[in-house]
């Protein structure tokens, strides 16, 4: 997998992430500027994709999704927003929008 920066701000950012096969001369797979983290996750030993995004300054709102390597492609398994902004910091609930559950064998 290859990334690079699209956009960078004061408080957030996005990564172009590209799936490129063994020989690095062929993209398989694009993600654009929805996930600005790739990761490990411990917990469920998985490759991950996360990306949170604030729709102001505050912080009060927010959306979010996350995807995860299957051994073949990168697929969603999660989307939310916080829904309206409404003053509190973080946003007051995760609105699930895309749930699944990983598993891992």
């Amino acid at each position: 997998m290859a990334g690079t920066i699209c956009v960078l701000g004061a408080y957030q950012g996005t990564v172009y992430y590209a799936v490129m096969n063994n020989k690095l001369n062929k993209v398989e797979q694009v993600w654009d500027s929805e996930y600005n983290y790739a990761g490990y996750d411990k917990k469920t030993h998985a490759l991950m994709l996360t990306g949170t995004f604030k729709a102001r300054g505050i912080g009060d709102c927010w959306a979010g999704q996350e995807a995860v390597w299957n051994g073949e492609r990168f697929i969603r398994t999660k989307e939310y927003t916080t829904g309206s902004c409404k003053g509190f910091a973080g946003g007051a609930w995760q609105l699930p929008i895309f749930v699944s559950n990983i598993k891992v064998k």
